[in-house]
């Protein structure tokens, strides 16, 4: 993943995973085989999430203040709750309460509402002296964080704001990603986005020191504990979605594989598509031929907007280009869907699909990641790209869509028979000359 994820997140039994990225998504991933499973439209970048218990549902604030709760299996948007005049607040789940809590440091109040139905229930004032202060609602929904200037943590009773437990952690960021594991008593701290600390929030013998775990995580953003409190996952800035023990060992490596889309539109010649990826990466796609321009990419700097037109011209059919941040758009001049681009794994991968389910990419048809059939908004059940080729693969689409080429009708996905039959060998034997084996396929 190329776009940079900053926020993480468990669901309860620890079989899904969530990431908030740079690029207004959320994506989510089963752990176990570390399939990425659907990506969310959430219209602002996840800052904080929560899976809310024994649901495929995760809830996000976000960025703009505001709270988004998304049915995953569905792909829908169950709700838009308001929290924060302030960007980025802070999210929990209090599953003995079945309450989901934001805390809103504009107001010094942590918004309640039930996780059933979404209807506001009290909201708890937060205390002058510690809104004041930077705070965070930790995993569980019990607990704040209050971290100060020197490096300061307080952990509070949200009860009673009473503090349980206080400790340094060596850092004086104010912005350092916090997780808590109740059941093990440990915080995991991130410091200057190069590493994590975990200590023992437990009351230290007399006279003793806290011991600090002291990990690398380069680039890390946000950090969780796994249910089971024996992983820690952190979500990094080239996006990936690192698992580690809690000895710092490596586990899993959760990746997507779409490019975060920086500046989209027409070159001087209207028969490229330029676009920047993730800074200055930069390619262009011929619009005549479907494929990579054969000339090699210019190089451009970040900051240049004024080189993209949005607006272009196909056979004098006029079309725009729109950047949805992790794929781009182009619609005719009517307003209506032409196609959508998405850009995977390394620079000049990509593939281009419309409206109707034709598509078309210049890689291996058997090893595309990252894009996905979703049948019936059957969002837990992702299907390979290539189970339709058959039916749905059309080299050289994109001239013929611009170019409002008639296209025969497709039978809907749902009338195709997907049923992938299972293969197995039952035996390998040796065969009558060395260079000969039988098997027996089942």
């Amino acid at each position: 993943m190329h776009h940079s994820a900053r926020s993480v997140a468990f669901s309860s039994n620890g079989q899904l995973l969530a990431a908030g990225s740079l690029d207004r998504t959320i994506k989510i991933w089963e752990v176990g085989s570390g399939r990425e499973l659907v990506t969310l439209q959430n219209g602002s970048m996840a800052s904080s999430l929560v899976f809310l218990p024994l649901q495929a549902v995760v809830a996000a604030a976000n960025e703009d203040g505001t709270v988004t709760v998304w049915d995953i299996s569905q792909t829908w948007l169950l709700a838009t709750l308001p929290c924060s005049e302030a960007p980025s607040p802070t999210l929990a789940i209090n599953v003995r309460q079945s309450i989901l809590l934001c805390g809103d440091a504009s107001k010094g109040l942590i918004h309640r509402w039930d996780i059933k139905s979404f209807e506001p229930r009290r909201d708890i004032p937060v205390p002058t002296d510690t809104a004041a202060g930077t705070w965070k609602l930790l995993e569980g929904g019990d607990l704040l964080v209050r971290e100060d200037q020197d490096g300061i943590i307080r952990l509070l009773n949200i009860v009673t704001f009473d503090v349980v437990q206080r400790f340094s952690t060596h850092n004086s960021g104010s912005d350092s990603a916090i997780a808590f594991a109740p059941r093990s008593a440990k915080v995991a701290v991130a410091h200057e986005y190069e590493s994590i600390g975990i200590w023992s929030w437990r009351a230290p013998e007399a006279g003793s020191i806290p011991q600090e775990i002291h990990m690398p995580a380069p680039g890390v953003h946000a950090v969780v504990f796994s249910p089971d409190e024996r992983l820690v996952a952190y979500a990094a800035e080239n996006g990936d979605v690192v698992m580690l023990d809690l000895g710092g060992t490596e586990v899993k490596r959760l990746q997507s594989y779409s490019n975060r889309i920086e500046n989209v539109g027409i070159a001087d010649h209207s028969s490229v598509l330029s676009i920047q990826v993730w800074y200055d990466a930069h390619m262009e796609i011929d619009l005549r031929s479907g494929g990579l321009a054969q000339h090699e990419a210019q190089v451009i700097s970040y900051d240049n907007a004024d080189l993209f037109r949005p607006e272009g011209q196909f056979l004098d059919r006029q079309f725009f280009v729109r950047n949805r941040q992790d794929n781009l758009q182009i619609e005719s001049a009517e307003g209506r869907l032409i196609c959508t681009v998405v850009l995977l794994d390394k620079i000049g991968k990509f593939v281009i699909a419309a409206p109707d389910g034709r598509f078309d990419t210049n890689m291996d048809l058997s090893d595309i990641r990252g894009v996905h059939w979703i049948v019936s908004r059957k969002g837990l059940n992702p299907l390979p790209l290539e189970i339709l080729m058959r039916d749905y693969y059309a080299p050289g689409l994109l001239p013929r869509l611009l170019m409002g080429v008639a296209l025969p009708r497709l039978p809907g996905i749902a009338e195709l028979n997907r049923i992938q039959p299972d293969v197995r060998i039952v035996s390998v034997k040796a065969g009558p000359t060395p260079d000969v084996a039988l098997v027996e396929v089942e």
